[in-house]
């Protein structure tokens, strides 16, 4: 850091002065003549000192008729001294005799190493004598530029480490995320192919999609940037860019990863498979389910928009989860449906007849259960079938014929033939004894198989007849711009040095005890890391100390870019994460 010094120069004379030699003026009513002398130095660490205001010193003029015997030009004229340091003291020039009653005699200082108060004797007169002589005290101080600009190098000096860690490096990390886009869709596209050949005509998100993304990522980082100092990983702003970023890793990751998009594909088509067998084989409808169709619009192919890879994964995995569901509340409804039945076929011989009560409790679970089935069939996603309450409905069912069955002794219940992953063959006990399935039960499911239309059980037909799919693209996130970064600006500089110790440093020394932070290194320069743990200090007063140097910065996880910032001095509360829409895809 560069320091200027300001230099007084004080002259004392002595009492006995040899006539014809230049004398102080005194300005005192008859005491001892203190002449004093400021001198400023230039340059920082050297010895570029010169005298304030005229750079004279003032004599009296000799008495008329006597002659005036001062040193020459460049004669040495005495030592001042601080310490161990001196300064020497040489005439610069010819006296100036046009003011009347006083010589002005030109000197220069040579050897000031130090600011500080320096005092000595000098000896103007030709001779050297030292009655002659002259006492002068000297004030050296360094120009007011040089101690600002010490502050303003110790400010830059510990700010611009962290500047590097908490913006430049994380604003390249974001840089190299949202131009890795395209690489990572053409990689994941590779990789689709390999593991999942017969889905070839699913192909990744244009070339032109994913640029206009990664160009809207790119004018949100470079708006963020705009608006502030350092880069605050817990700010809205940026979580919104990163959301954004991470909505097209994900994608690519899930497009190219063995378990994730093709994965998802193949587990649905299975599961539509089986739901086709156990309609055909157990559970004969008269039109097709609408939870069939619906998951027949997500196995469409051709190219996919930014983001829905991922989100037409998520959404077969539902639909496998949902199917299975589904398929188990069939298995109950066809059970209470031919639990009825036996209520009401002929010639069941029960040990006693069913009451005009029990007959209408026996109508509403016949009437709850047709419901539930309507259900079933109408429901095209989880939400509709929670929204439709068929699983209530179902409960109700249940309760109504366990009731009977148990006041008459008759029950349907899932057979030990039971196969998880088709249908379940159902068993009929009457008073204690496993009996046939009615022949009026069996003719109902038969009449109703055989009216059921082929487009309700084939998965070819489901596909022909599923409903376009509209796909959402992901939606990058767009920032304006804020004057943040003033009050970023502001705390740096303050936090980094205080503009009080320009004063102090002013009237010490740059490389001394007048640098506030800073030990007493000799004639050297000390080492800037006190003052640039101070600084960081003041910038991170939360952080622990880190043996000597800047105080730890916290690393942000994973997700904050790898190598993540420390977190910067918030001066509000945080704000909840939001949460960036993903591309999604519906049913027109």
């Amino acid at each position: 850091m560069l320091v200027t010094s300001t230099v007084t120069l004080m002259v004392t004379t002595a009492r006995a002065q040899a006539v014809g030699v230049a004398e102080p003026v005194v300005s005192l009513q008859g005491a001892v003549a203190t002449a004093q002398l400021t001198a400023t130095r230039r340059t920082p660490f050297g010895s570029d000192v010169t005298i304030d205001d005229s750079g004279r010193l003032v004599l009296k003029a000799p008495p008329a008729g006597k002659r005036l015997d001062l040193a020459p030009n460049g004669a040495f004229v005495g030592n001042l001294f601080k310490g161990s340091d001196v300064a020497r003291v040489y005439v610069s020039g010819k006296p100036e005799t046009t003011t009347p009653g006083v010589w002005l005699l030109p000197v220069r200082l040579a050897g000031v190493g130090h600011p500080g108060d320096y005092k000595g004797t000098l000896s103007p007169s030709r001779s050297g004598d030292l009655k002659q002589a002259t006492r002068i005290e000297l004030k050296v101080t360094d120009w007011w530029i040089w101690p600002l600009l010490a502050v303003l190098l110790g400010a830059a000096i510990s700010a611009l480490p962290q500047i590097y860690i908490r913006r430049w490096r994380i604003e390249g990390k974001l840089h190299d995320r949202h131009r890795a886009f395209e690489p990572a869709y053409e990689k994941a596209e590779r990789s689709f192919r390999q593991h999942f050949a017969h889905w070839e005509q699913i192909k990744r998100p244009s070339r032109e999609d994913v640029e206009r993304y990664a160009g809207v990522v790119d004018d949100a980082i470079r708006s963020y940037a705009k608006s502030t100092w350092y880069f605050d990983t817990t700010s809205s702003g940026y979580m919104k860019i990163l959301t954004s970023i991470e909505i097209v890793e994900r994608d690519a990751g899930c497009l190219g990863a063995a378990d994730g998009l093709g994965k998802s594909l193949d587990d649905l088509v299975t599961a539509r498979a089986r739901l086709a067998d156990f309609i055909g084989e157990d559970f004969p409808v008269d039109r097709p389910p609408a939870i069939a169709l619906a998951a027949s619009a997500f196995l469409r192919r051709g190219r996919l928009a930014v983001g829905e890879a991922t989100t037409r994964a998520a959404t077969a995995k539902d639909y496998v989860d949902l199917i299975k569901r589904w398929r188990e509340m069939a298995r109950a409804v066809r059970r209470y449906e031919v639990w009825c039945s036996v209520f009401e076929s002929v010639g069941v011989p029960t040990k006693k007849n069913l009451s005009p009560e029990e007959w209408a409790q026996l109508r509403e679970a016949n009437g709850l259960v047709q419901q539930a089935k309507n259900e079933l069939l109408d429901a095209g996603d989880a939400h509709a079938l929670d929204r439709l309450g068929t699983e209530a409905h179902l409960e109700g069912t249940y309760s109504r014929l366990g009731s009977l069955g148990g006041q008459h002794r008759v029950w349907v219940v899932p057979g030990s033939g039971d196969d998880a992953e088709g249908g379940a063959h159902l068993e009929t006990w009457i008073d204690g004894e496993q009996v046939p399935l009615p022949e009026t039960a069996r003719e109902s499911l038969k009449v109703l198989a055989e009216v059921a239309p082929e487009y309700t059980t084939g998965t070819t037909a489901w596909t022909e007849n599923a409903a376009p799919l509209e796909v959402s693209p992901a939606t990058a996130v767009e920032l304006g711009q804020t004057k943040r970064f003033v009050g970023d600006a502001m705390v740096v500089i303050l936090a980094a040095a205080d503009l009080r110790h320009v004063g102090r440093l002013r009237d010490g020394d740059l490389c001394g005890n007048g640098w506030p932070g800073f030990p007493q290194a000799g004639h050297g320069c000390p080492h800037p890391i006190p003052r640039l743990r101070s600084a960081c200090g003041d910038l991170r007063p939360d952080a622990g100390d880190d043996d000597g140097g800047c105080p730890r910065l916290a690393t942000p996880p994973r997700a904050a870019i790898g190598a993540a910032a420390a977190r910067p001095p918030r001066r509000s509360a945080p704000r909840p994460r939001p949460q960036a829409a993903p591309g999604s895809a519906r049913r027109r």
